[in-house]
């Protein structure tokens, strides 16, 4: 009986451990994963190394100006309404000029008669003449009195020469007055250039192209000297502001290649920019950092003020 039961049992662990083995072979088959071909494993390495990043951003001008005046006083005329396209030197608006242009007429004349005088050389040239003339009365009165010493006395001969060196301090004098004139003339030229320098700056022109988008004055009002009197924008290349997180986004892996999204109605749409800029301030307290990148907008397809995001892989 004891031998039967022995039996018995040697058979069940036989079979327990034939089905063991099987099981194990079965899952050890179903765990093993046939190797991925070398292509595919450089393209899970691409894949895992581009990193997408986005970051928003607000479009704004590059250029934008608030053209002031550089004198006061009182709006006569504005050249451009609001949105009216203008180019740099186009006039936008014109002070009141009339005192500024008698101020121009005057510097003018007084320029005109400081040349004529300084043209007028008939002093120079009869002190020039009456200094040779006496010079030679001198030296012959004293070849005379050498020859025939009575016959020009000693009162005479000095009278002689104090009239020949007068006529030599006239021409020496003559010549001051001529370089007087001349710093005179010039003198009155710089007076004509600052009338005229003043009186072009009653007329008040843009720096920029771009677009007026304020006019801040109306004619008939006064403005004081640097006050805004329009504002304008150049919208054709613009710049969006976006902020980087130092401890998410390195400062060195930014590219310079990137893309602008922005939302049209229900549709986003993408427009290539340039990175230009990566602040090297860190906020000691955010730590953030700007960045700054150029979007070219030839066909005014974007507007400032514009939120989006900025694209771009690291």
């Amino acid at each position: 009986m004891t031998l039967y039961w022995f039996s018995r049992l040697s058979y069940a662990i036989c079979i327990t451990v034939c089905l063991g083995l099987v099981s194990q072979s079965a899952v050890g088959q179903t765990l093993t994963a046939p190797p991925a071909p070398d292509d595919q494993k450089e393209v899970d390495i691409e894949a895992a190394e581009e990193v997408k990043v986005e970051l928003q951003g607000v479009l704004n001008p590059i250029e934008t100006l608030r053209l002031a005046t550089r004198d006061p006083g009182i709006v006569e005329k504005l050249c451009v309404s609001v949105g009216d396209v203008v180019k740099a030197g186009d006039t936008i608006a014109i002070l009141d000029q009339k005192i500024y242009s008698a101020e121009v007429s005057a510097a003018n004349s007084e320029l005109a008669v400081a040349q004529e005088e300084l043209r007028n050389e008939v002093d120079l040239e009869f002190a020039k003449i009456s200094y040779a003339a006496n010079q030679k009365v001198y030296q012959r009165s004293q070849l005379a009195r050498q020859q025939f010493a009575k016959s020009v006395s000693k009162t005479e001969l000095e009278n002689l020469r104090l009239e020949s060196e007068r006529s030599r301090l006239s021409g020496i004098q003559a010549e001051k007055q001529k370089e007087i004139k001349e710093l005179t003339a010039s003198l009155q030229r710089d007076k004509l250039e600052i009338a005229m320098i003043r009186l072009e700056n009653r007329t008040i022109k843009s720096k920029i192209d771009g677009m007026v988008v304020e006019l801040l004055n109306t004619p008939g009002e006064f403005v004081n000297a640097g006050q805004p009197i329009a504002r304008i924008l150049n919208v054709d290349r613009l710049r969006v502001i976006c902020s980087g997180r130092l401890t998410e986004l390195n400062p060195n892996d930014i590219p310079e290649e990137a893309v602008f999204k922005f939302k049209q109605g229900d549709d986003w749409k993408s427009i290539d920019a340039k990175i230009t800029f990566v602040s090297p301030e860190i906020d000691p307290v955010r730590q953030t950092y700007s960045i700054w990148a150029e979007i070219e907008n030839k066909n005014n397809e974007l507007k400032s003020g514009i939120v989006g995001k900025l694209v771009f892989s690291k």
